[in-house]
């Protein structure tokens, strides 16, 4: 499979029972800025928390075309997280938004129909909002 647009390789992880995989390599992405975005080795993802019955309409969450950028997405959301119970809550916001915003930023790239993108953004901000987040 060949990697999407701003990533080097595709991720190489170890999948578990428990519907978790680990990294077994760091993951770069390369932002339309320039900037590197490194999901280090050992991060362990689920891919995508998107509801069973929404997968007909965005696809299952470990879909291989898109599994790198919900590997990207999941990281900004367990850093958010992080940051929220050491109560930073603006940087968890913060990080959270550039997490959203590099989602929807890799989604385009992937080129994939702007009403899926736009439909898989307004869906992981509602997300965040849900989770105090937003």
């Amino acid at each position: 499979m060949h990697p999407l647009p701003g990533f080097t390789d595709y991720p190489r992880v170890a999948c578990y029972p428990n519907g978790y995989d680990e990294l077994l390599a760091d993951l770069t992405y390369t932002d339309i800025h320039g900037m590197d975005h490194v999901i280090p080795k050992g991060f362990l993802t689920n891919g995508a928390d998107v509801p069973r019955l929404l997968w007909f309409l965005i696809g299952h969450p470990r879909d291989g075309h898109l599994y790198p950028c919900a590997v990207v997405h999941d990281w900004y959301c367990v850093e958010a997280r992080r940051l929220l119970k050491a109560d930073h809550l603006d940087r968890a916001r913060q990080m959270r938004l550039d997490g959203d915003r590099l989602f929807a930023e890799i989604l385009r790239r992937a080129d994939l129909p702007l009403v899926k993108v736009w439909a898989m953004y307004r869906g992981v901000r509602l997300w965040a909002a849900a989770g105090g987040l937003a």
